[in-house]
Parts: structure tokens; sequence; C-alpha cells
């Protein structure tokens, strides 16, 4: 164990097997990769800080009880992955967020190598089939299951690149928030900066475009403009300037349409994690709305996983439930004292395919909880460069 600790990276290997959560084999019903992930995270720590233990607690204990309600209103019927994720999930983030300042210095340098990997695959994907001519698929090599890279409507023609991911919205998602942890942690704009975001637009997801426009003002504003106040300013300047110009042709623009307005007549997949879920939430009975309809429980016409953060978790836990998450978790931004910007972030993040049965989940809050403690942390030149 202290050879691992001392001659490799741990970290970027607990990113790496977070970020393959697509392989999923069927042989053995499971994606191995992220719990392989906690695995390695226990090499790092096995031992929650005493601070930590009551919210952790508290957690589990929600998530005990609303397992209980989605156990009733399943017929008894458990789905064990989900069940993993799950009550796993809370163990995950407080052993991740013990940290030292040593193992900062190796946690941004694995952010670092594990978005060249993540751009590596990608615009090798990308560059293959336009000059070749043939989609290169990693997926499908190990799994023996097809990404998803089609495309639908406006943009059938176009290739959506996923690289190591099974598709757009979800290598979106990872190169969104690997990107702008990165960026956080040495507050600088680089190339590899830039590659991440323009492979965002080249996904051609509706989440990676708008990602991508967050991805700009959230730089912009940390770069540029330091005051809350101006930044609405400008972006009300942007939207006054940007409702001038003639969208009906524009073909990001009318992707972006036709996904949320006529979703369910392409793939479906951006109207279901939102208006759908929204619709069956808003019409199901008090008792559901309090409580929600319990973990593991899939209500009529709705997919909660692959449902958005917010809509899963409003779904499964009710208004009660996300009250008491929601109270611990602005018990933890207070306690590292993250910022209204950083939180604003992991609601962004919410918005996407990441919902709480996802290790990756509560990596990204545990990210967003280090890198806020360690604020005023400086790298050396020599890391950072």
């Amino acid at each position: 164990m202290f050879f691992l600790k001392k001659k490799i990276n741990l970290y970027y290997f607990i990113l790496l097997f977070i970020s393959l959560q697509s392989y999923y084999f069927p042989i053995i019903k499971l994606a191995i990769f992220p719990p392989l992930s906690f695995i390695l995270l226990l090499f790092l720590n096995y031992k929650v800080e005493k601070k930590y233990i009551i919210p952790l607690l508290l957690i589990v204990f929600i998530f005990f009880i609303s397992l209980l309600i989605g156990f009733v209103n399943n017929n008894f019927h458990i789905h064990i992955p989900t069940l993993i994720g799950t009550l796993l999930g809370p163990f995950y983030l407080f052993l991740f967020i013990k940290i030292n300042p040593d193992k900062y210095s190796k946690l941004y340098t694995a952010l670092q190598k594990i978005i060249i990997t993540h751009l590596i695959f990608f615009y090798t994907q990308l560059i293959v089939f336009y000059i070749f001519r043939f989609q290169l698929d990693f997926l499908q090599l190990v799994t023996g299951e097809n990404s998803r890279n089609e495309a639908f409507g406006v943009i059938s023609d176009f290739f959506r690149p996923s690289g190591l991911l099974n598709e757009p919205a979800t290598y979106s998602l990872f190169i969104f928030a690997f990107s702008i942890f990165y960026f956080l942690i040495k507050t600088k704009l680089d190339l590899l900066i830039i590659l991440s975001s323009l492979s965002l637009l080249l996904t051609f997801s509706a989440s990676g475009i708008l990602l991508f426009l967050f991805f700009i003002i959230f730089i912009f504003y940390k770069i540029i403009i330091k005051h809350i106040p101006l930044l609405l300013s400008t972006i009300i300047l942007i939207l006054i300037l940007i409702s001038k110009f003639n969208f009906s042709e524009n073909i990001f623009y009318k992707y972006i349409q036709s996904r949320f307005y006529n979703g369910l007549d392409t793939d479906g997949s951006t109207s279901q994690r939102y208006t759908s879920a929204l619709h069956v939430f808003f019409n199901s009975k008090y008792y559901n709305k309090i409580f929600g309809f319990g973990i593991g429980h899939t209500p009529q016409n709705v997919d909660t996983a692959v449902g958005s953060g917010i809509t899963a978790q409003l779904i499964s836990f009710g208004y009660l439930f996300n009250f008491l998450l929601s109270f611990i978790f602005i018990y933890l931004f207070t306690k590292n004292k993250v910022k209204f910007q950083n939180i604003l972030l992991f609601v962004i993040l919410l918005l996407t395919t990441m919902t709480y049965n996802n290790f990756h989940y509560w990596l990204f809050l545990g990210l967003i909880l280090i890198i806020s403690k360690y604020k005023n942390f400086t790298l050396s030149e020599k890391i950072i460069s």
C-alpha cells in the first residue's frame, strides 16, 4: 500500500475509473470501473473525519428511508447497481475530501492527465471519422455495446464523437467538470482548457452546447469580471445583442430547439429528462410529492436513471427529503467556505445526466469542497507549468 501511494498517482486512476462508468459488462451485470475507483480511494483514505460523521449518517439515514419507500412502491424489487451507487456514494464523498496539501498537488496533476487522456481519444475518434470515414467505437471494442454517436434531425449529417464514453452527453459532462475544476485550481487559461471547451461544441449534443456556453461565461467571470452585478449586466447586454440576430437558419439553435420541443420525435432523452419527469412529479399524489417515489422506483413514463440530477432527486426524494439533503449540503458548503459561483457550478451539473446514484455525483461535489477549502493554497510553478 505504501508503494502504491508513493510511486503511483492513484488520483489519476480514481478519476479515470469514475469516468468509465459507461463500461457495463452484461456477463456480471455491473459497470465495474466506478466500484474499482471506490476501492482505490480506500488505499488513500479509509477513515471519515470526525466532523463529517454526523452529516454522513444523516445522508445514509435519509437514503435508507427512501430506499424502503422505493422498495414498497417497486413491488419489493431492488435494483442492485442502483443500491450500490446510492449507499456507497456518501462514503465516497467523505473519504475523498480527506486530503492534505501534498495530495492536493497530486489531484491537480491527475486532473490534468485525465483531461489529456479523454481529449486524445475524443479527437482521435473525430479525426479518424472525417479523414477515413470510419466510426471508431472504443466502447464497442471493450464491451460489445455500441456508443450512441448517431445524430438526429437537423444535424443528421454530422458525426457526434464521445471518445471513451458511451454518448456525447456523458462525455460533455465529464470533460466539462474535469476541465472547470482544473481551471479553478490553476486559475489560468491554457491550451488544454481551450481544446476541452471546443470539444464540447464538437459533440453536437444539446448538453455539450449549453455546457460550452456556461463554461465561457464562467471563465469570463473568473478572469475578467470580478463583480457579479457587472457580470449580470454583461450577460444581459449579450442576450440583447443575440436577440437581434436571426437564428432560424443557425444549426446549433435549431438543434437545441428540436431536442426540447420535438425531442420525443427524435431520440427523446432531453425532453424526457426534464419535461416528462416534471410532469409526472407535479401530477402525482400529495404523499409522493412530500416523500418522493423512493430510491429505485421508476414512475410510469419516467426513467430516473437517465434523468437529470434535479429531476431524479425530486422524483426519488420529494420535497421533504430534498429539503433535508439541501440543509446538509449547505452545512458542507458553509464548513468549507464554498463561494456562490461554485455552488452555482454544482447546480449546473445537476441539470446534466448526473444523478445521486452515480459515484461521480459525489466526486464532483467533493472536488468543489476540496478546491474551496484550498483556495488560498498555492501550487508550485513546477507543478502548474
